[in-house]
């Protein structure tokens, strides 16, 4: 194994610069592959965590939305439900 190492780097006894340089440029790009690959999957999950959390912002909105449209058709129609109000004190 470590004769088949040297001979990578090695031609006819003497250091062969090029096979040198391909192993760096081979160590180099392959260190950034990795790194960009997991600064990728950061950004994923990142994302998914963001929109799970949109998601769920615009859940609580529409709820509001729909106990407010709720609370003016009783006040306008002048029909108080008594437990509609009684939840809407306790959800706060």
């Amino acid at each position: 194994m470590g004769q088949l190492l040297i001979s990578l780097f090695t031609t006819g006894g003497r250091i062969n610069p090029i096979a040198l340089v391909i192993f760096a440029a081979t160590v180099l790009l392959g260190y950034q592959y990795f790194n960009l690959r997991s600064e990728h999957y950061e950004l994923v999950r990142q994302y998914e965590v963001l929109k799970d959390a949109s998601k769920e912002k615009l859940n609580t909105l529409n709820g509001a939305r729909n106990d407010q449209a709720q609370a003016a058709d009783a006040i306008n129609n002048g029909t108080f439900d008594n437990e509609f109000l009684k939840r809407l004190q306790f959800d706060d």
